[in-house]
């Protein structure tokens, strides 16, 4: 092959690469859409200027949507012009570590926990410090109940203010009961060991469903404790006697807050043991529970979900969830942790166990915020829902989604606040579901495409001839 054959290759080459990044480029980023192609509108509520502005989104807006990835949303300024904006989700939660720490238990027997002047007793005063003492020849405390006429075990003390940080909760560790159990714990504190603050009631339990075991170890703090603790109890066995408490707390972090959906409504699935449950949106849901209507109640169940009625069910979870009350104290199955779902719906599969009433599904999410360029006279609007974007490769998008002008400018300063407002109708729902016609976009990249093909193959045609020739 000569060089001229080999230069000419080059060129068609180079040529039909420029020419196919300039027709796709002129479909997706031509003219975009008006704001009165989309289906709805949300006014922004400027709370703090600044060149550019965060709003959390609201379950209103994942409900107003054709895509679940938000990618049909834009941004409009008072003068109808699109402006850039970008969807972020929230990094994921503080990976800072659950710290641990045993604390020392001081058991009392008896009245001995309802008597402070037997308490004071216990305190031992020096030159450095005041310490909690376990007295041995007053009696004041004894490793058995009933002994000498001094009653059952009644409560615990615990002195903490030797801790250098402040406690989130406690974690009970005791014997295993082969009957289980399930009763009420209440956590008190105190500067001086005679006035006593409420600071966390909980549920404990320890039972056995198949095999699986139930288990509620943990009591929430809350508040930040004084220097000692006292925690009392009810409806517990008589042979239950604590055999330590550990201090939970983290140096860094708290748990990130999510917005919750309970949906009351479902229809039957396939079998009668399932029940669907459409959300009307697609929210990032990372947390699923199952929530029973009877009490005493323990089943295994399935969660899936799909993004719409013809895709195929996908499993999220499987798992244990109950609603358990005995003699006033209740214990509830916690919320499933799952990965990022965007799903429009749901579904339950009772696979064992019985529930006679109507169960609940119970959904959580860390909500997107959305990040906008102030470009351009107020009002703002959010704009959602509009089918065709997906046809057109999504041009708020590819031509407004630069996440760089943002990072750029987060080097300068920080994003204002604005509010997402209450939703208001634009062009409707029918803009949700594609319409029967085929927009001038499409056709215009369908006929940029075959006539690049036909350009490219009349070239290479020619090639070929003169290769043969030569």
């Amino acid at each position: 092959m000569n060089n001229h054959i080999i230069v000419r290759l080059r060129a068609i080459c180079g040529l039909t690469h420029l020419l196919l990044a300039t027709v796709t480029g002129l479909a997706v980023a031509g003219e975009l859409p008006d704001r009165e192609e989309y289906a709805y509108g949300f006014p922004l509520e400027i709370q703090e200027g600044s060149e550019f502005l965060s709003a959390t989104i609201t379950l209103e807006v994942y409900r107003a949507v054709a895509d679940p990835a938000l990618r049909d949303a834009g941004v409009y300024n008072a003068a109808g012009q699109p402006v850039p904006r970008i969807f972020e989700h929230p990094a994921p939660e503080d990976t800072s570590t659950e710290q641990k720490t045993v604390l020392g238990l001081v058991p009392l027997y008896g009245q001995q926990a309802d008597q402070p002047d037997q308490l004071r007793l216990l305190l031992h005063q020096n030159a450095n410090a005041t310490t909690l003492d376990l007295d041995v020849r007053a009696g004041a405390f004894r490793d058995r109940g009933d002994a000498d006429g001094e009653g059952p075990l009644s409560a615990y003390i615990i002195d903490v203010r030797e801790l250098e940080f402040a406690l989130e909760a406690l974690d009970f560790v005791w014997q295993p009961l082969p009957q289980g159990f399930i009763g009420t714990v209440m956590v008190e504190d105190s500067d001086d060991l005679r006035h006593w603050r409420n600071l966390g009631t909980s549920t404990l339990a320890e039972l056995q469903f198949e095999q699986t075991r139930i288990e509620q170890r943990r009591v929430s703090l809350a508040r930040k404790i004084s220097d000692y603790l006292r925690i009392t109890w009810q409806e517990m066995p008589v042979t239950w006697k604590l055999n330590a408490v550990t201090g939970i707390y983290t140096e860094q972090g708290t748990a990130a807050p999510r917005d919750w959906l309970i949906l009351d409504n479902f229809e039957p699935g396939e079998t009668e043991r399932e029940l669907v449950f459409d959300v009307g949106g697609y929210p990032p849901v990372d947390r699923v529970n199952v929530l029973l209507p009877d009490d005493n109640v323990v089943v295994r169940a399935s969660v899936f979900y799909r993004r719409g009625g013809q895709d195929s069910w996908r499993l999220a979870h499987n798992g244990i969830f109950y609603n358990i009350s005995r003699q006033g104290s209740a214990l509830q199955s916690p919320a499933a942790a799952v990965r990022d779902v965007r799903a429009g719906q749901w579904k339950i599969r009772i696979d064992s166990g019985m529930t006679t009433g109507p169960v609940r599904l119970q959904l959580g999410w860390r909500p997107d915020r959305l990040v906008f360029l102030a470009q351009g006279s107020q009002p703002f609007e959010l704009v959602t829902g509009r089918a065709q974007d997906a046809l057109e490769q999504f041009p708020q998008e590819t031509v407004l989604g630069d996440s760089a002008i943002f990072r750029m400018l987060r080097q300068s300063g920080q994003a204002g606040t604005a509010v997402v407002g209450s939703r208001e109708l634009i062009a409707g729902p029918d803009r949700l579901a594609l319409s029967g016609s085929t927009p001038w976009r499409v056709s215009l990249l369908w006929a940029g495409l075959i006539g690049a093909i036909v350009l490219v193959g009349w070239l290479v045609y020619s090639l070929m001839r003169e290769m043969k020739q030569s």
